[in-house]
């Protein structure tokens, strides 16, 4: 109502304007005083005077070819409007509206909707989500149409208000399939990102194809019958036939709207062990590649195709001296000071007997977790247990500075059975583990696992110490560290200091993972 307000307050302001500067008469002789039409007066007599006022009428000043009338109707329209105008403000302001939008008829509301009436727009949401829906069919076409006008308009910020209308009018098959097809074309948000540098010879360009619902997201997490793909299908060099093609892997899930904005969905192809390019260039060259991706909706229950777009994107891939690290590390006492007070590691569980393969067909011999907090920096880590003076990689982690949450990295030790002398070696690792009441946890930043990933440009340098971490004894152990009961122990770093690139060994040893 507030935008109604206004607009009836300027109207009346717009009449009164109006009205005062009045309309302009036709081209003639006029009394400046009184306006009187002085047409057949002699004014070049000696003394001329105004017939209507008697003004003296020597001077020519004293008249005028033109004049204005004043408009008495808009005048007083406006006089009358302008209050109203003025209660209306009022009302709004203190929000006494309530009882007069929920006794609306629905076309007016929907007209006050579609002006972009913030209280009629969650009148609308109310009656939307009451029992017995009070809209009709031609009420939904108008809600569906607006709807999609402004999930299209990107300039608009995302009102999920909105996005409850659109996903009610989906879930309930209130929307013919063009227009589900433009809904989902017009909320999802594919976003392909790409490392652009690479060291001749290497294997991969890393990347990341996410799919976000930035224009979709509503009031209440809503599951729908449809299935939402997002895929890499192609890659090469621009000009020439890809060096990898795939065919399309549906994705047989229900897609879910959901109540949060950016909400990832769907599926990438590549990650971070990156594209095998097989292009041939020296340090200083730059090749121009592109990616193919689909976007693609479909029905579940009858597999009917409601969107299917296929989006082409091109990069610039550098390539530079392989001495050239891909990632800088970065240097800041601070960061890694309230780093290394908030970070902490868990105890480390260790099955009592060798175990049989898990799940993902893996021996593990070692669970444990180390919690660090959102820093405004990437970090890219590898963890070591340091028994008996030897270290052993036990598990990696690379953080986006971006996220704005607490992050556990795992803490593992495992093989395929497959791999005969890695299995050997976990044998080994399992009795020293056996015989040992805690080990020595090292967090250490690594520029290179960094460089995996498509999108951190530098990393916070790092290495953080945990001493003593206690080693206990479990029948079995979890497959997911999201499973491991909560430990009363907490053991903090006892020591933590910035490193720079001379400072990061490559004291690695390969792990495999699921």
């Amino acid at each position: 109502m507030l935008y109604v307000s206004f607009f009836v307050t300027i109207v009346a302001l717009v009449l009164i304007f109006i009205g005062l500067r009045g309309r302009r008469s036709v081209r003639g002789v006029y009394c400046r005083g009184c306006r009187f039409d002085l047409c057949g007066t002699d004014l070049k007599s000696d003394e001329p005077r105004c017939p209507e006022c008697g003004a003296d009428l020597t001077s020519p000043r004293s008249h005028a070819e033109t004049v204005r009338n004043k408009r008495h109707g808009a005048m007083w329209a406006g006089a009358l409007t302008l209050p109203i105008g003025a209660i209306l403000l009022a009302v709004s302001f203190m929000g006494g509206f309530g009882a007069i939008y929920t006794n609306l008829p629905m076309n007016s509301l929907l007209t006050l909707t579609e002006w972009g009436d913030d209280e009629a727009l969650d009148e609308l949401v109310r009656r939307i989500g009451l029992p017995e829906s009070v809209l009709t069919e031609r009420h939904w076409d108008r809600v569906i149409e607006h709807g999609l006008k402004l999930q299209a308009h990107e300039a608009v910020e995302w009102d999920w208000r909105w996005g409850e209308l659109l996903s009610v009018a989906l879930t309930t098959n209130q929307m013919s399939q063009e227009e589900i097809g433009q809904y989902f074309l017009n909320g999802l948000a594919p976003e392909l990102t790409v490392r652009t540098k690479a060291h001749p010879g290497v294997r991969g360009i890393p990347n990341r194809l996410d799919l976000t619902q930035n224009r979709m997201w509503a009031i209440n997490y809503k599951p729908t019958n449809f299935s939402v793909t997002c895929q890499l299908i192609a890659f090469g060099e621009v000009g020439k036939e890809p060096v990898m093609k795939l065919e399309v892997q549906e994705y047989s899930r229900p897609f879910n709207i959901s109540a949060t904005p950016d909400q990832q969905t769907g599926g990438s192809f590549g990650g971070p062990g990156g594209m095998n390019h097989r292009i041939q260039c020296a340090p200083g060259d730059t090749a121009r590649v592109y990616f193919d991706y689909v976007v693609r909706v479909q029905l579940l229950k009858d597999e009917t195709l409601i969107l299917d777009t296929t989006v082409r994107e091109e990069f610039d891939i550098e390539f530079v001296d392989p001495e050239e690290p891909l990632v800088a590390t970065v240097h800041d006492d601070a960061l890694v000071q309230s780093l290394g007070r908030e970070m902490w590691c868990s105890v480390i569980q260790v099955p009592a007997q060798f175990p049989e393969p898990n799940q993902f067909g893996m021996y593990n011999v070692l669970l444990g977790m180390v919690h660090s907090p959102s820093i405004r920096e990437h970090l890219a880590l590898r963890f070591y247990i340091e028994l008996d003076g030897e270290e052993i990689e036990v598990g990696k982690r690379v953080i986006q500075a971006s996220t704005p949450y607490d992050h556990g990295a795992h803490l593992w030790a495992r093989t395929r059975p497959s791999n005969e002398s890695e299995v050997e070696r976990l044998r080994a690792l399992h009795q020293r583990l056996l015989e040992a009441s805690e080990a020595r946890v090292i967090a250490r930043s690594d520029p290179v696992l960094a460089a995996e990933e498509p999108d951190a440009d530098e990393i916070l340098g790092v290495e953080i110490v945990f001493d003593d971490v206690p080693i206990t004894i479990r029948e079995q152990i979890p497959a997911y560290y999201s499973e491991m009961p909560d430990s009363v122990t907490a053991t903090r770093p006892t020591s933590f200091r910035s490193v720079g690139e001379d400072d990061i060994g490559s004291r690695t040893i390969g792990e495999e993972s699921p």
